[in-house]
């Protein structure tokens, strides 16, 4: 009998398909219980693990794994086997229901530009090794709910038509949602990202607000959204989501381990600019919905990327002249120290005027630091007036002064006009001083003020 005559196959054809496929890759639409039949060894309803076996082959390298390389699946119930080698279930078509509820990969699994026609069951499937999903299409319901992936699980430009669940997954390695088309309604609901992290990078979503992250408690810190617009962002539904280390997320260090947007270990200008996209979409999503406490630790992130932009194209243009002026001179390790140390932190925190900025009122945020800030400017000029006693001229006539009251008074703008002038010129100095960072403290305060009753 002729074998079948798509690539690869060892099986014979099936004597009833016109175009000479065997019953495996058999498009037509009456096969169901023949290809059960044939599938599990004449027991479809024992669904012995045994009846694997005749589809493991060898690669080139003689590692064993299950070959059903474009199999054509009517409703197929795979649910509890196990699959104790390597799977590879790539551009098969499951016509039906693709039932793998609480099946076991102990190896990879492969559902490379698979096509799931009907609904897929996966909830409570565990994934030993990695996953992939690229470009499978998804157009029935898509259940992942309770399932583990231990290791890497890929779903890039895969496509899902129906709704998406990922209810209680476990999720130990990354699961990267990359070009994916999320075209009708995506849940992730309760996910644990303790040993993983969850990404969506350059993801399409038709309808935003049907895409949901609810109830990740700790975990939220584990997502990374990348190359997402700021208004789908703006739209996506967040629920009970507890985000830590002040609003960071996973994005930043995601970024860093792709090479187009690092340099050396540090996000370059297109990784800062997408980070900073992320977070501005994430505040003004929270500002939206009336959760300003929540959007502010958003808020204060963005401020400090957007500082670390400003100073971006002079810091690496003097990081390269510098390094290559201590390599010419064959210093090289002064470079090192000062490159390493000193020169970034006086560039990043000293000259910055976002630093002070978040130094001292977190970008707008509180008004209890800045007034904090205010009266340390404030005790720390009247110890300084004290100190030799402080001694005042106006119009001609010298008196001596209270240094509290002289140094409270030249906190409010354009006071000190009307004070007189120490004598001592450092403590005249000191009192313009006072003066204008008094001046910008209290516009600080002020505008916090604003943004808090704004709210």
């Amino acid at each position: 009998m002729a074998r079948c005559i798509y690539k690869g196959c060892e099986f014979d054809a099936w004597d009833k398909d016109p175009d000479g496929l065997c019953i495996y890759h058999s498009r037509r639409e009456d096969k169901k219980e023949e290809f059960w039949r044939a599938f599990w060894d004449g027991k479809p309803q024992e669904r012995p693990a045994v009846a694997l076996n005749k589809f493991i082959r060898k690669d080139n390298k003689g590692n064993e794994y299950y070959n059903f390389k474009g199999f054509v699946f009517p409703d197929m119930d795979f649910h509890e086997i196990e699959f104790v080698k390597p799977a590879h279930f790539s551009e098969a078509t499951f016509s039906g229901e693709a039932n793998f509820l609480r099946a076991t990969f102990s190896g990879r699994a492969y559902f490379s530009e698979a096509t799931f026609s009907g609904r897929a069951h996966f909830s409570g499937t565990k994934f030993s090794g990695k996953a992939y999903f690229s470009e499978a299409r998804f157009s029935g319901e898509a259940h992942f709910s309770e399932a583990t992936f231990s290791g890497e699980a890929r779903f890039l430009r895969t496509t899902f038509s129906g709704p998406l669940l990922f209810r209680e997954t476990i999720i130990k390695g990354e699961c990267i949602f990359k070009q994916t088309d999320f075209l009708a309604s995506a849940v992730f609901e309760r996910c644990d990202l303790n040993e993983g992290h969850l990404i969506l990078d350059s993801a399409f979503m038709a309808e935003p607000e049907k895409v949901n992250f609810r109830l990740f408690d700790e975990n939220a810190q584990h997502l990374a959204f990348v190359n997402i617009s700021v208004n789908t962002l703006r739209g996506i539904g967040f629920v009970g989501m507890n985000f830590l280390r002040d609003g960071r997320i996973y994005t930043e260090d995601y970024l860093k381990t792709q090479g187009d947007y690092s340099d050396s270990g540090r996000l370059n200008k297109a990784g800062l600019e997408l980070a900073l996209s992320a977070y501005r979409g994430l505040r003004l999503n929270y500002e939206d919905n009336g959760l300003f406490p929540e959007a502010r630790h958003f808020y204060i992130r963005e401020m400090e990327l957007k500082r670390e932009l400003e100073i971006y194209p002079n810091y690496w243009l003097i990081k390269d002249f510098w390094k290559n002026f201590c390599s010419y001179i064959g210093l090289l390790w002064v470079y090192g120290v000062w490159h390493g140390h000193f020169w970034r932190w006086v560039r990043y925190e000293v000259f910055s005027l976002q630093s002070w900025y978040h130094r001292i009122s977190s970008c707008g945020e509180s008004y209890r630091k800045a007034f904090v800030w205010l009266m340390g400017l404030y005790l720390v000029c009247g110890i300084l007036y004290w100190i030799g006693g402080l001694t005042v001229r106006d119009r001609g006539e010298t008196f001596a002064a209270n240094p509290f009251i002289f140094s409270l008074k030249s906190l409010i703008p354009g006071f000190y006009m009307i004070l007189g002038v120490p004598e001592n010129p450092w403590k005249a100095a000191l009192m313009f001083a006072e003066g204008v960072l008094g001046l910008v403290i209290i516009t600080l305060f002020l505008l916090a003020v604003r943004r808090r009753f704004k709210r």
